[in-house]
Formats: structure tokens, C-alpha cells, sequence
């Protein structure tokens, strides 16, 4: 099993003024859909709006996903497979791809 943690530090500038709520919620959208986009749950520094360093976000424990990419294991059963343009590479199986993105 994996573990994410996320920490912002809310003492500056960017959060002051009733901003504070605001600006953790753009610093989490932000890196919500770098994750939606990539499939992957980074290692790295969050940074303010400002670009000041507030904080930092990282996975520890499981199968991160460029392992299982490198390793050709499939991210819905994890099962060594060979990857196939139809799987975009991360699936065993079109059922595997259905399933991971809740598709019936």
C-alpha cells in the first residue's frame, strides 16, 4: 500500500488577507490535474502563486507507476503483459483499460 503526503506551509504573502483557503485550492487544483494528466503521482516542491516554495507532495510505498511502465506491469491488475497501442502501454487488455477508467 502507498502513502501520499502533502504538506503546505501557509505563512506568507500568497495566503494572507482570507487568501489562505484560495490559494491552497489553486495549489491543489494545479497539481491534481498534473496528475490527471500525467497518471502520475509526483515527488516535488509546491510552489505559490508567487513562485515562492510552500511546500512539498511525495509517495512512499506500492508500485509507483513508471516502475510498473518500465517493469510492463498492468496499472488495473498488475500482471506482467506485453504493452499494445489499443492499451496505451499501461493495460494487459482493452477489459484492464475499461475497468481502470470505469468504462462498462
Amino acid at each position: 500500500m502507498a502513502t501520499v503526503r502533502i504538506v503546505i506551509t501557509t505563512g506568507n504573502a500568497a495566503f494572507a488577507d482570507g487568501n489562505e483557503a484560495s490559494e491552497v485550492g489553486r495549489i491543489l487544483e494545479d497539481l491534481a490535474l498534473d496528475m490527471r494528466t500525467t497518471y502520475e503521482i509526483p515527488t516535488q516542491k509546491l510552489r505559490d502563486i508567487n513562485g515562492n516554495t510552500v511546500g512539498s507532495i511525495k509517495r512512499t510505498g506500492g508500485m509507483a507507476l513508471p516502475e510498473t511502465r518500465t517493469q510492463k506491469i498492468c496499472v488495473q491488475c498488475k500482471q506482467k503483459f506485453t504493452p499494445s497501442r489499443m492499451s496505451e502501454g499501461r493495460y494487459c487488455s482493452e477489459t484492464c483499460y475499461h475497468a481502470h477508467h470505469g468504462v462498462h
